[in-house]
Order: structure tokens, then C-alpha cells, then sequence
């Protein structure tokens, strides 16, 4: 209701506002004041409806990469591809990401899908990362996704991985990461596995329908 009543301030008011100012986390509550979803959303709207916002932008800035495009918001990606459309030659659209790192809800399903037939598709080969054995683990991990397949580099050391897969519904995660590297340090035979201080930790989540699944996480990845 709260927001409601905001929003229907700012709208009372708008023939009023001739400056607005930006608010990112929407602290600012007065009437002049835009956060960051209120942005985007005009900004999409703009470059929808507007023709002339279109010019300005291709006229600014010919070549557009948008970067964490899996999490850019619905509604923009899809003012882009309008705008690229209807301004072809004069303006280059580019789209850098990775759909299995989304984590915002709002961005365009299956992006990776909807792109115009004449788009190039570049992947990435090589992997310069990491070692042979943890390329040959994330490949078998993304072939339920995208089945996109990287390569080690020549040099690569073989490496040792281990996956450890805990039920989606485990509530005590600290609990699980302990017992990981209980087994760990078993496994390697180095007591330090033992100690959290003496690992690195880190933390990635991620949710993605397919294949009639409900969600797969990741989290909790521990090396020493």
C-alpha cells in the first residue's frame, strides 16, 4: 500500500517535476526522486515508443555490449532488439553472459534461444582456468543446460575433483560444509581440511528449471 501511495504521489505531481534525481536504493523519498527499477522501466518504455530516444542512443553509442546479459531486465533487452532492428546498419548489438549464472527473476527467459537468425553465436573454447579433470566435471554439469563443452589448456594439470550433492531441501548448510571437509580431509589425509580458516570457501547459488526439474543449487565449494 505504501508503494501504491508513492507511486500515486509522483504521478499527481509529475507536470509539477522538471528535475529528477536518482535513487538506487530508493532512500530518497520525494516526489522528483527515481530508483534504479523505475529507471529501467522508463528507459525500456522510452526506447520503445520513442523513436526519437532511439536516435539519440544509436547516435551515441553505435556498438552497445551489454554485459551479465542473462540478468539484464526482460523489458530492456527487448528495447534493444527493437532498437537494433529498426536501426540496422547503423547500430551493432552485442550480448555477453552466461545463462547458467543467472540470478535475477527478471531477466529474458531463454535468451540464448530468441536471438535474431543473422547473430553471430562465439563460445568460449578454451578454458585457461582451470585443470583438465574440473573441465571435464563443468562440461558434464552443462550438458543438462546448453551442452556447451570447454577444452583445458595443453599445459593443464590434471587436477582432482571432488562433487559432493546434498538434498535441495538441507536446511543446515554450515552443518554439510563441515562434513565436506571432514570427508576431504580423509580423503587428502591433511587435517587442515579440518580447520574453515585454512580453506577457501565460495559460495555460489544458483536456480534454473530444466528438463521438468524444480531447481538445482551449487554452493559451498571448498579447496585448499
Amino acid at each position: 500500500m505504501a508503494k501504491i501511495n508513492s507511486k500515486s504521489i509522483k504521478l499527481a505531481r509529475l507536470d509539477e517535476i522538471r528535475l529528477f534525481s536518482y535513487s538506487p536504493a530508493g532512500e530518497n523519498r520525494e516526489p522528483n526522486a527515481l530508483n534504479h527499477s523505475e529507471v529501467i522501466a522508463i528507459s525500456a518504455e522510452f526506447l520503445s515508443t520513442k523513436p526519437l530516444m532511439q536516435w539519440i542512443l544509436v547516435g551515441r553509442f553505435p556498438i552497445l555490449l551489454v554485459d551479465e546479459s542473462q540478468d539484464t531486465n526482460k523489458r530492456l533487452v527487448d528495447a534493444f532488439f527493437a532498437t537494433a532492428q529498426a536501426n540496422e546498419p547503423r547500430f551493432s548489438l552485442g550480448l555477453i553472459g552466461d545463462v547458467m549464472q543467472r540470478i535475477y527473476a527478471d531477466g529474458k527467459d531463454k535468451i540464448e534461444q530468441n536471438l535474431p537468425p543473422s547473430w553471430a553465436k562465439p563460445t568460449k573454447k578454451l578454458n585457461h582456468r582451470c585443470p583438465r579433470r574440473v573441465v571435464h566435471l563443468i562440461n558434464q554439469i552443462r550438458a543438462v543446460a546448453d551442452d556447451q563443452r570447454q577444452e583445458p589448456r595443453s599445459d593443464a594439470m590434471e587436477g582432482t575433483v571432488r562433487l559432493f550433492i546434498r538434498p535441495i531441501d538441507s536446511q543446515d548448510r554450515q552443518e554439510v560444509e563441515h562434513n565436506v571437509r571432514e570427508k576431504m580431509a580423509d580423503i587428502t589425509d591433511d587435517d587442515q581440511w579440518r580447520s574453515r580458516d585454512a580453506c577457501k570457501i565460495l559460495t555460489l547459488e544458483h536456480t534454473w528449471p530444466r528438463r521438468g526439474w524444480g531447481s538445482m543449487r551449487f554452493c559451498s565449494h571448498c579447496w585448499r
